[in-house]
């Protein structure tokens, strides 16, 4: 934890500096490294490394069971988990309201 430990301080206030509205959720990972060995920060999107969740059947129970989150092997460049194991601090600012608009408008006028 010596890159949070070491940059924490000074990522809080850059951000605080920024004048970031209030809605606003920020994203800050810092990488499994050592403090010297960071190359920095980069404000990035989120990676969407998970395609899904393998569940499982259980015969004799009746019932279902969440396994292992099934996963994609290669990284968006430029992403969260890119600038990460590439050594930097990623940023990301988030939505709280995360409905997708579009469909919904869609949704809606079909359901008239």
């Amino acid at each position: 934890f010596s890159a949070a430990e070491f940059y924490g301080e000074k990522i809080i206030n850059l951000l605080i500096n920024l004048g970031l509205s209030s809605d606003t959720v920020i994203n800050v990972n810092f990488p499994p490294f050592n403090a010297n060995e960071v190359k920095g920060y980069k404000f990035v999107e989120l990676d969407s490394h998970k395609l899904k969740d393998d569940i499982h059947y259980e015969t004799k129970k009746g019932n279902y069971r969440i396994g292992p989150m099934i996963t994609k092997d290669h990284l968006k460049k430029n992403s969260d988990l890119y600038v990460l194991k590439k050594g930097f601090i990623s940023i990301t600012p988030l939505l709280l309201n995360i409905t997708n608009i579009e469909i919904l408008k869609k949704l809606k006028a079909k359901n008239k």
